[in-house]
């Protein structure tokens, strides 16, 4: 049984497709060719042969692990001596703090018992089930208050038919 191996990473399998889903893979497996689309396994082998001949070719990537770490602006270094920029960071964080705090903390109320629940979804579950508000419904089925129509267990409609 033949073992198909990947030249640029070493992998190996004894299938064909799983060397070409290896290698046309949109993540590829080595930074050598990361920035070329492979389409089929003769594309990988004309690629193969090119950097075995010529490995510095220019359509071959760049090593990102060898490359040195990017410079990053650091705001500690720098002091700030501006009272109006001081104020103005101040502001900026009080600003994202309440937000912070309106999306993630937010509590919902029962508008007829004032009962907290976390989720919109559950205090809308409640207020559907909720005594106090049954007392203020009307039922659709018998036209009385107090109940709903999943409560209902009248015979007569208010108004004197037969339900």
């Amino acid at each position: 049984m033949k073992i198909h191996k990947c030249y640029f990473c070493n992998y190996t399998t004894p299938k064909r497709g799983n060397l070409f889903n290896h290698v046309t893979k949109q993540n590829k497996c080595s930074y050598l060719i990361k920035s070329l689309t492979i389409n089929s396994l003769d594309d990988y082998y004309n690629l193969r042969d090119l950097h075995k001949n010529n490995p510095d070719h220019h359509i071959f990537g760049e090593d990102d692990e060898n490359q040195p770490p990017p410079q990053y602006y650091d705001s500690d270094n720098e002091s700030i001596t501006d009272d109006e920029k001081k104020t103005a960071i101040d502001n900026n964080t009080k600003y994202i703090e309440d937000k912070i705090n309106t999306y993630l903390n937010q509590v919902y109320n029962c508008e007829y018992c004032n009962k907290e629940f976390t989720t919109e979804k559950s205090c809308l579950l409640h207020e559907k089930r909720c005594y106090k508000n049954n007392k203020k419904m009307k039922c659709y089925r018998c036209g009385r208050k107090g109940h709903i129509k999943y409560n209902c267990y009248a015979s007569k409609h208010i108004k004197g038919y037969y339900l």
